[in-house]
């Protein structure tokens, strides 16, 4: 078992859906380890566009503080005004939820 996920296990999961504070934090945390994996390998290659880019007269700068899954580059300038020629950037979304453990799926009431 990878140990980076063994907090994740079905029983894990099981034993907290009936707390949802211990639900909502679970969650949560397996969404952020999942965020980190994600965002080395987006990270990487989206920096070796944005080298590919730059080499073919762009200057991408990072946009900001780059997040885990949220990245921003951009190429500016100044005269009288602020101008932005190209921004490039990802936005990553990872979504985690898991049904209480005391309902089997037949049982819960899904809204229209």
């Amino acid at each position: 078992m990878n140990k980076k996920y063994q907090n994740f296990s079905i029983n894990a999961f099981d034993e907290n859906t009936l707390n949802n504070e211990s639900k909502d934090a679970i969650r949560e945390e397996l969404a952020t380890k999942i965020k980190q994996e994600i965002h080395q390998v987006v990270l990487h290659k989206f920096q070796s566009i944005v080298e590919k880019l730059n080499s073919m007269g762009h200057n991408l700068h990072p946009d900001g503080e780059q997040e885990l899954c949220d990245l921003s580059y951009r190429d500016d300038w100044e005269n009288s005004s602020y101008h932005c020629k190209l921004r490039v950037s990802f936005v990553g979304v990872v979504s985690v939820s898991y049904v209480n453990s005391s309902h089997t799926l037949q049982e819960i009431e899904y809204p229209e």
